[in-house]
């Protein structure tokens, strides 16, 4: 009987049923913000630590804090920016010289809930002399929601840069909450802005030039891997404000190409790098409206082969000022446009450099 009594009391201790029960600790697999608009990611104000890549970083309070230069980028396994309970306009910047690495070598599923959840990658800067914020991608990352990825400059080395952390194994796929077909920008992940994106990206939302300044030559750059629209999904790429989406690798899928809105000018640039830019899909093609006169929406093919086996659609519209009609046009003054073909050709045997 003694013998059982000290077992008893043994388990009692064991289990903390002395001086009160207590519960088995719970791993956390996350961290979430604590700080203030515009402190530093670096800084211990999260509530589980700083991330690191084994935990999800959550930031959810209405503040908009950001990734400064670093001689360690910033990390963490996927990235949550939401609207807590009475909060707007959740976001997070990297600046100019700073990087975030999202994942860990495996799959994940990133969230920018809302419209107002912004996650900006800002240029560089010439004094004091820093490199575009870098967004880097380690292994499969989605990102999901309404929110959209912004970045802000294309110009040498101070370019906004989304790029692959460790090889052409990354990729980062945009998603879409929409839940019907056709999708749309109110409930989908939108990429937008000007720069330059390297990593292998399947875009089954919106991939958006929007830079406002055709005669700058900037715009958003698809370069380095391949770009998809995956085959059971809808993606859109887009050339708005009198901007122009450079295509400058293989892209491939069902995606639609649209130079839209009233703007003046517009354009998707294919192949202007050389031999690697080229199209193979079976989107359609819209070159919608323009502002009247000359200057009308644009498809230029510099090099290799804009094909896809949707159709083509363009659009003119009269200008009272003008008193001329817009002018979309097509050029291919050193490759190929084909529409509505019957088949997909093979990239192998259209694209020189791919």
């Amino acid at each position: 009987m003694r013998f059982l009594a000290v077992i008893f009391m043994a388990l009692l201790v064991a289990f903390g049923a002395v001086g009160g029960f207590t519960q088995p600790a719970v791993a956390q697999d996350s961290t979430t913000w604590e700080g203030d608009s515009g402190e530093s990611w670096y800084e211990e104000k999260w509530s589980n630590g700083v991330p690191t890549a084994s935990l999800e970083a959550i930031i959810n309070n209405g503040t908009v804090p950001h990734v400064p230069p670093n001689a360690n980028a910033a990390v963490c396994k996927k990235l949550t920016i939401a609207n807590a309970e009475n909060f707007t306009g959740t976001s997070l910047t990297i600046k100019a010289g700073g990087r975030l690495i999202v994942g860990d070598g495996t799959s994940a599923t990133s969230v920018l809930d809302a419209e107002d959840n912004v996650l900006t990658i800002e240029g560089g800067t010439v004094d004091p002399e820093l490199d575009g914020g870098k967004l880097l991608i380690s292994g499969v990352q989605t990102f999901t929601g309404a929110g959209s990825i912004v970045l802000e400059l294309y110009d040498g080395t101070r370019t906004s840069l989304i790029a692959e952390a460790t090889d052409d194994e990354d990729r980062l796929i945009l998603g879409s909450d929409c839940g019907f077909s056709p999708i749309e920008q109110s409930c989908s992940i939108r990429l937008i802005g000007q720069g330059d994106v390297q990593v292998a990206l399947d875009n089954r939302a919106f991939v958006i030039s929007n830079d406002g300044n055709y005669n700058s030559g900037v715009g958003l750059h698809l370069s380095t891997r391949q770009k998809i629209t995956d085959d059971e999904a809808e993606g859109y790429w887009i050339a708005q404000a009198d901007s122009i989406l450079w295509v400058d690798t293989l892209v491939t899928g069902p995606g639609e190409w649209h130079v839209t809105d009233p703007a003046c000018q517009g354009a998707i640039i294919v192949g202007h790098g050389g031999n690697d830019g080229c199209v193979v899909g079976s989107g359609k093609v819209i070159l919608n409206t323009g502002c009247g006169g000359l200057s009308g929406h644009t498809l230029k093919v510099e090099n290799n082969t804009f094909s896809t086996t949707g159709r083509l659609v363009g659009e003119s519209v009269y200008s009272d000022d003008e008193g001329k009609w817009t002018r979309p046009t097509i050029a291919a003054p050193g490759g190929t446009a084909m529409f509505g073909l019957s088949a997909e050709p093979d990239p192998a045997n259209v694209c020189g450099g791919n």
